[in-house]
């Protein structure tokens, strides 16, 4: 889109060029994010004072938890929580994507709210869409309201006229700090990319990948 003409070569020869320095591109970011990362974790044991060094892992990340996410208050991370939100945070930081990939009941869901509870805690007002199964919407909201209760959420589905309602309600098309946190299904995701979605630029999209989902365009 923003390549060069001058030349007037379309040749594969130059779409292989463009392409390898896409890739070297994105191995330096990588890279770059796992320097960014360890260092982060580096700082964070090294800078402690002595007090904090006699504290216990628990006791520290529960420190370093009011530091990053004072909007979390429903609950206390354990150390590597703490870990891995710092990797998201730095992914974040660092313009890149990632995906959390631990099994089922090790805590993906209260990775991802702390992370948006630090967003927002730093003025990000959004707009933030998450999109799950059918079957976990509820959960998300729950979970949202049990650990950041300050956050404000709601699940969007519905049929066509309740989801044009709740646009109209809740859904300015200007994003301010009571702009809720979007929960959908993968479905109305795609059904309503283009009549709605689209008109916000969304700072951070969570997908909940499960079997066969398919990610609409926005």
């Amino acid at each position: 889109m923003g390549g060069s003409e001058d030349n007037g070569e379309t040749s594969s020869e130059g779409k292989r060029i463009c392409g390898s320095k896409r890739k070297a591109g994105s191995r330096y970011s990588n890279r770059k994010a796992k320097r960014d990362v360890a260092a982060m974790l580096t700082r964070s044991n090294d800078d402690g004072s002595a007090e904090d060094l006699a504290l216990t892992d628990e006791e520290r990340a529960e420190k370093e938890q009011a530091k990053l996410i004072p909007l979390l208050t429903g609950g206390k991370l354990k150390s590597y929580q703490i870990k891995g939100l710092k990797w998201m945070i730095s992914l974040w930081q660092n313009g890149l994507n990632g995906i959390l990939a631990d099994q089922m009941g090790l805590g993906k869901t209260i990775h991802t709210i702390p992370f948006l509870s630090h967003l927002k805690g730093n003025g990000l007002n959004g707009s933030y869409l998450i999109i799950a199964h059918l079957s976990t919407l509820s959960n998300w909201l729950s979970e949202i309201e049990r650990f950041s209760p300050s956050l404000n959420a709601i699940i969007y589905h519905g049929d066509k006229k309740a989801r044009a309602e709740i646009v109209r309600k809740y859904m300015p098309r200007t994003i301010g700090p009571n702009f809720p946190i979007i929960v959908t299904s993968n479905e109305v995701a795609l059904s309503d990319a283009r009549r709605y979605l689209r008109h916000y630029s969304w700072k951070y999209l969570v997908v909940h990948l499960c079997q066969n989902l398919h990610l609409p365009t926005l």
